[in-house]
């Protein structure tokens, strides 16, 4: 399902990276390696996600949902909340339950999520409380593959690389606010929220996809 060095393979990864220059390592463990590329575009997708709740929820909150501005910026501040706690569910479950394997936690944590945007966008009668709710649940999801995209990468690329591919990795997550700013709102304007959920609920499958090939 997924492709996640083992110890044996990262070990052999090290120590041909000791025998070449820090450019070949970068060509052959970063920019030539295609899980790492499936790696950082499914970061491009998970921070579409995050900034577009960050940047946009208390607007969606009160045009969709019919919620006053003032309850809408404390049901957004839910999300980051419930956000710090996958953060802290996502090194747990990778070591205990997937042996030690991020982009399997990630994948069905992108899948969790999308889920979890389809059913706040098809409950527009929701009160407040289940909203919050479900805002908060899509931060506990979005927030696990963001903190463990920097561990899988850093394990793809081996040691040497490792900074690099990092890096790599999060020059697309901040490349997502093209997206995730301008793109939804272009959508919304032209085609109304539920363009827009339906949009996020692809990206989170596209993010899931990505991490089940990487």
């Amino acid at each position: 399902l997924t492709h996640t060095p083992g110890v044996h393979e990262k070990t052999l990864a090290d120590d041909a990276q000791d025998e070449m220059s820090y450019g070949q390592a970068l060509r052959r463990y970063v920019y030539s390696n295609p899980y790492m590329w499936l790696v950082t575009f499914a970061n491009f997708f998970v921070y579409t996600i995050r900034y577009s709740f960050l940047n946009w929820a208390p607007t969606f909150l009160t045009q969709s949902k019919g919620i006053q501005i003032t309850h809408a910026g404390w049901i957004t501040a839910g999300f980051e909340f419930a956000g710090m706690t996958g953060a802290v569910f996502a090194g747990i479950a990778s070591d205990r339950f997937f042996g030690g394997k991020p982009v399997r936690v990630a994948m069905f944590s992108s899948i969790a999520c999308g889920l979890t945007i389809l059913l706040f966008w098809h409950l527009p009668q929701s009160s407040e409380l289940v909203s919050a709710i479900l805002i908060a649940t899509v931060g506990f999801f979005i927030y696990i593959p963001q903190c463990l995209i920097g561990i899988a990468a850093a394990e793809l690329a081996a040691e040497r690389a490792a900074a690099a591919a990092v890096g790599l990795t999060g020059l697309f997550g901040y490349a997502s606010t093209i997206l995730s700013g301008f793109g939804l709102g272009y959508l919304v304007d032209h085609h109304g929220w539920p363009a827009g959920f339906l949009a996020l609920t692809a990206v989170a499958g596209a993010a899931a996809l990505c991490f089940a090939a990487a």
